[in-house]
């Protein structure tokens, strides 16, 4: 479903992950596994296969899903607002929004305090399609803990906050 060309090797999409491409070609990963960035990044190849796997039928990946959850949650909320809490750039935000609006999911009017900003909602299209993302990033989310006891998680994301609050703060 989605249009857009995945890049080859060990991302969304792939046949396989970083780890089993290591396996099968006999490396010591040992170099690697003590290092945050790419433990990380292989945990979230992995997270994202599932994602795309599950998302594909809906067409959405999943910085568009948080858009949609952060409209739905704050509506008539200005596009600046909703990217800066997204973390992209204003330009690639409204690209985005482009296609969210000519798939009849969301709509900008005119901001009654600033004519310059648009303000968001969802159609009732796109109310549709959060209910049912929802419903399938339950599903996701569950699978991809399902190592964790619900303590264990709590604690991986207040640690994951805090590093990223950390190193956003100016926390070197």
């Amino acid at each position: 479903m989605m249009n857009r060309s995945e890049p080859k090797g060990p991302f969304p999409g792939s046949e396989q992950t970083e780890t089993e491409a290591s396996a099968a070609a006999g490396l010591n990963n040992e170099a690697l596994d003590s290092i945050l960035l790419f433990t990380l990044r292989k945990t979230q190849a992995v997270i994202m296969q599932d994602f795309v796997s599950r998302f594909d039928a809906l067409d959405l990946r999943p910085i568009q899903l948080g858009a949609l959850l952060l409209i739905r949650s704050n509506p008539g909320s200005r596009q600046s607002d909703i990217a800066a809490a997204l973390g992209i750039q204003r330009p690639n935000f409204v690209t985005m929004m482009d296609e969210l609006d000519r798939r009849g999911l969301t709509q900008r009017t005119t901001s009654n305090n600033d004519r310059r900003s648009y303000s968001l909602g969802l159609t009732p299209q796109g109310e549709a399609l959060v209910n049912r993302a929802l419903q399938l990033l339950a599903e996701h989310e569950a699978f991809v803990s399902s190592r964790l006891d619900p303590n264990e998680r709590r604690q991986l994301f207040a640690n994951l906050n805090r590093i990223e609050s950390g190193l956003t703060s100016g926390g070197r």
